[in-house]
């Protein structure tokens, strides 16, 4: 065994013995312990990964004063040991191995749950689930020798966040083969694409992890809606890929990435989070609406470039080139309205709860002036201070917004 790894596995069996002791010791103990352990990895054997990780643990033991449960700081170094084993020790980074990090971390993380006499098994094992995506999203996006702020920093406070809003609303736990059903099937699909050249690996993780909370919070009819979405964002940045090539406004051949793919979710996910939090149907029209403005902006921009006649820009209606941000043709305008209603009608084909003529109206329309805002902020905002995923995150959650207001304004 080559010395570096022989360094690697002492290094983790010191942590491992640490994982074991946590659970019985008291947190000025812990800290002590933290500390201790950071200034021999730090001065002594110069392992910077594992200095910068007890740093977080020293921080995360004084959050335990103010309601960070003890487990999720062990769930979050179990999660940091197998992301940086596989991608930082091993220089494993395909789609495959960030699977075996997934699936490894959740299988090791269950047993030492055990050391806390946790009786919520379902509940720890969902946060297991959302701390281990998290992770392996956030290793994709930083170099390896950051590893240790960054893995065990966005695990944590992504489970943290989840059993804060499990404290103050009760929301019910599915599952343990549901939840690894949907880990599943994300995965999956996830894979698929990355495959298809849909999505880089940054693309993939983040659209597993949106995925998922929607299916586990709202279900499978509205993940089903989400992935309607997909499909056509699939399908028609192919569409005469090669004239839109020719122009230099074809979307990447590596696929789409993280930003993307959070510019055209996360509005809609918090919905969904909000809707299985609080059942509350005002999230579906607004889920609905924000997504039938992702759904409508990609088709305005995938066809609507392709238009060999006018296209002018919103604010002055002065022709413009194809691709300018901003820019809107006839055809794009008819194309976003075919979005919008694919949208509507998956969620009605689904026997979603909107069958009256309100939500209807709602949804189309705001989902309209959603893409229209996403338009005109493209035309003003749009490279100067935005970015075009901002533009698409403020653009989807304009359209969800509007799709509310006009429902409750209507007789």
């Amino acid at each position: 065994m080559e010395r570096r790894y022989k360094k690697e596995l002492a290094s983790t069996l010191y942590v491992v013995l640490l994982l074991a002791l946590i659970p019985h010791v008291t947190v000025t103990i812990e800290i002590f312990l933290f500390l201790l352990s950071f200034f021999i990895f730090r001065y002594i054997l110069k392992e910077g990964v594992y200095s910068q990780i007890f740093v977080i643990m020293v921080i995360f033991s004084l959050l335990t004063l103010f309601g960070l449960p003890e487990y999720l700081i062990l769930l979050s170094l179990i999660i940091f040991l197998i992301i940086h084993w596989i991608r930082g020790v091993m220089k494993k980074s395909s789609i495959s191995a960030d699977m075996s990090a997934i699936s490894l971390s959740i299988l090791i993380s269950v047993p030492f749950i055990g050391l806390y006499g946790l009786q919520r098994m379902e509940f720890v094992f969902l946060l297991s689930v959302i701390g281990t995506v998290v992770g392996i999203l956030f290793s994709t996006l930083s170099p390896p020798k950051d590893y240790g702020w960054t893995i065990p920093t966005t695990s944590c406070f992504a489970m943290w966040s989840f059993y804060a809003l499990r404290e103050i609303y009760s929301y019910p736990s599915p599952p343990i083969e549901y939840v690894v059903f949907a880990l599943v099937l994300m995965v999956l699909i996830g894979y698929l694409s990355n495959k298809a050249r849909l999505m880089d690996s940054t693309g993939v993780h983040s659209s597993i992890l949106i995925g998922l909370l929607v299916m586990i919070f709202s279900g499978w009819k509205w993940f089903l809606v989400l992935l309607s979405f997909f499909i056509l964002g699939g399908l028609f940045t192919r569409y005469k890929y090669d004239y839109k090539a020719s122009l230099g406004i074809a979307e990447k051949r590596g696929g789409r990435d993280y930003s993307n793919t959070f510019g055209n979710g996360l509005s809609s996910t918090v919905c969904a989070i909000g809707y299985g939090i609080c059942n509350n149907p005002i999230f579906l029209i607004a889920f609905l609406g924000c997504m039938a403005t992702a759904a409508g902006d990609t088709m305005a921009s995938e066809i609507g470039e392709t238009y060999k006649g006018r296209n002018v820009l919103i604010t002055n209606f002065k022709r413009v080139p194809p691709g300018t941000n901003g820019g809107i043709t006839i055809l794009g305008e008819l194309s976003a309205l075919l979005g919008i209603f694919i949208i509507y009608l998956t969620a009605f084909l689904l026997n979603l709860p909107i069958r009256n003529f309100s939500v209807l109206f709602s949804v189309i329309l705001g989902g309209f002036i959603g893409v229209n805002f996403d338009s005109l902020l493209g035309a003003t905002l749009e490279g100067k201070y935005l970015n075009n995923s901002l533009v698409n995150l403020l653009a989807t959650s304009f359209g969800g917004l509007i799709s509310v207001l006009l429902y409750y304004h209507l007789p």
